[in-house]
């Protein structure tokens, strides 16, 4: 699926060869086929479409998480989303590659295009391509930051760079697994699988520690690993021919049994909220760098174990008051009582000791 990084390409791409220029035609596949992909094109017709763009110029390009905006000239928005497989392609410009799926460039339009726009001069064309067509374009008449779902999202790790205060609270109050919580889009738009993998890998912790339960340290140390690895896949045009060698990224894919780092370290998989997950079990410790781990200890957590262990210590002394006491009460309470006596008062002796076992096991 296109990550933030991908869709800030994508962004870009249109940015640099469309902004300023007239849409001057809208091409649909259902002038070949007679059928509107209705799956995409979400609560809106090719005429709709058609009036938001046509003989409009391109204002500007934008972008929050994984949530892409075209503004037209008029307060007319094309809002898009790339689901699994959407893609822009600038025709006679090479297209992103991705590991997951394949962007035609032998063709134009180019295969699984959804509509190709036009614009003036007759140099550039933009199509947007969607195999498996989980995305979404809709048109909007006002900014999509004002409205959902764009307002809804939670903050963008390349666009803004929150302070470790705001950071930590956001955490703090999730309790799922980390690598869920990434994943949420409420929290940190724009993180897809890849990118949170990467991040917890940079920043040491296992995928399926509670997001609640990381100490300052490891709250200090995913929020760099976010920032960075955000930066640099950006500033790489998501070209992952260009990102480090050392980067999981290179290794994660197709849950290869013997998959290993280039430093010999082995991949393992699990999935954590129902989605394939990459970790270094070496490196990635689900004990460490929790508030009860060994990489700093919660000083209160410490006190609630401490406090339940005297507990623990001072049951053994109840037990023994008891069993006297009943030993008192089965032998008479004093000297004499022959040895019937002195045998009751062993049984009941034993039989509380039995009590007082099953008691405190």
């Amino acid at each position: 699926m296109p990550e933030l990084p991908e869709v800030e390409h994508a962004r870009k791409l249109v940015h640099a060869h469309c902004v300023n220029k007239i849409c001057t035609n809208v091409i649909f596949p259902s002038a070949e086929t007679g059928v509107l992909d209705e799956k995409c094109f979400k609560d809106i017709g090719e005429e709709m479409f058609k009036k938001a763009v046509l003989n409009k110029r391109l204002l500007n390009t934008h972008r929050k998480g994984k949530q892409g905006w075209l503004e037209f000239e008029g307060e007319s928005f094309v809002l898009f989303h790339f689901g699994m497989t959407g893609a822009f392609s600038v025709k006679g410009e090479r297209p992103l590659k991705y590991v997951e799926f394949k962007v035609d460039q032998e063709s134009w339009p180019p295969k699984f295009y959804k509509f190709v726009l036009e614009f003036s001069g007759g140099e550039k064309c933009l199509a947007y391509t969607d195999p498996r067509r989980f995305g979404r374009v809709q048109v909007r008449n006002e900014c999509p930051r004002k409205s959902a779902p764009v307002n809804k999202l939670g903050f963008d790790p390349y666009l803004e760079r929150i302070s470790e205060t705001e950071f930590e609270k956001i955490f703090r109050r999730r309790n799922a697994a980390i690598k869920s919580v990434l994943l949420d889009q409420s929290v940190a738009c724009g993180v897809g699988n890849w990118m949170a993998d990467e991040m917890l890998y940079r920043a040491k912790i296992h995928p399926e520690v509670k997001a609640s339960e990381l100490n300052g340290e490891a709250m200090r140390s995913l929020r760099e690993a976010m920032f960075d690895v955000t930066r640099v896949a950006v500033e790489s045009d998501a070209d992952s021919g260009r990102f480090p060698s050392d980067w999981l990224f290179h290794h994660r894919w197709g849950k290869n049994q013997n998959a290993k780092m280039a430093n010999g370290e082995k991949i393992s998989f699990c999935e954590v909220g129902g989605r394939t997950t990459a970790f270094v079990a070496a490196r990635q410790k689900k004990v460490a760098n929790t508030t009860s781990g060994s990489n700093g200890a919660d000083p209160k957590e410490a006190k609630k174990k401490t406090t339940t262990k005297v507990k623990r210590e001072e049951e053994p002394v109840s037990a023994k008051k008891e069993i006297a006491k009943r030993s008192k009460k089965a032998s008479g309470g004093g000297g004499g009582g022959g040895g019937a006596t002195a045998n009751l008062a062993a049984r009941v002796t034993r039989s509380a000791i039995k009590s007082a076992y099953f008691l405190l096991r």
